[in-house]
């Protein structure tokens, strides 16, 4: 491995081993992590999504690099009655929502996300399952959707598993 000099510190650069020219990337697709990498476009999608929301509803309220998620805390246990209520508040705060409207499944999800998120990010782990992950995201942005919507009926999820047989028992509910 080469080591890449910047000031008076040296840090490890890339490896000589993995061919980056166009014509040897495809060989190599395999080992990139897909899934995983996926799952994190998908969550900075739910992050600027509760951005937005958070700036129409409270402008200015999150800051410049910020997210409306950050005073939930990872280490969250969702078993502490205190705990639960504070992450309600400070899911709903930037919104402002009612703590009250937000479910408790939707404030575990969205620590499970950030926890698989950054240990994607921040420590390799590419062990995300997407379809999963996936689930988690769209209910996050379906609970800022119907925190602050004014039509409960505007985002309707279709039940395709009761109206097909073909696909009866295929949905997973989280």
């Amino acid at each position: 491995m080469r080591r890449v000099k910047i000031g008076a510190a040296t840090l490890p650069g890339f490896t000589n081993s993995i061919p980056l020219a166009p014509e040897e990337i495809i060989s190599n697709l395999n080992d990139y992590p897909l899934q995983a990498a996926t799952a994190a476009y998908a969550f900075s999608l739910v992050e600027v999504y509760g951005n937005d929301v958070a700036n129409l509803f409270k402008p200015g309220s999150v800051r410049p690099l910020g997210s409306w998620h950050t005073d939930i805390k990872f280490d969250l246990d969702s078993r502490d009655t205190a705990q639960s209520l504070r992450a309600a508040a400070a899911f709903a705060k930037l919104f402002d929502g009612d703590p009250a409207d937000i479910k408790p499944a939707s404030v575990i999800r969205l620590v499970a996300m950030r926890r698989a998120r950054n240990d994607y990010v921040h420590r390799k782990d590419t062990g995300i399952a997407f379809d999963r992950f996936l689930v988690y995201c769209l209910a996050v942005v379906c609970q800022i959707h119907f925190l602050k919507a004014s039509d409960q009926s505007a985002l309707k999820v279709y039940p395709w598993e009761a109206f097909d047989e073909k696909w009866r028992g295929q949905a997973s509910h989280y």
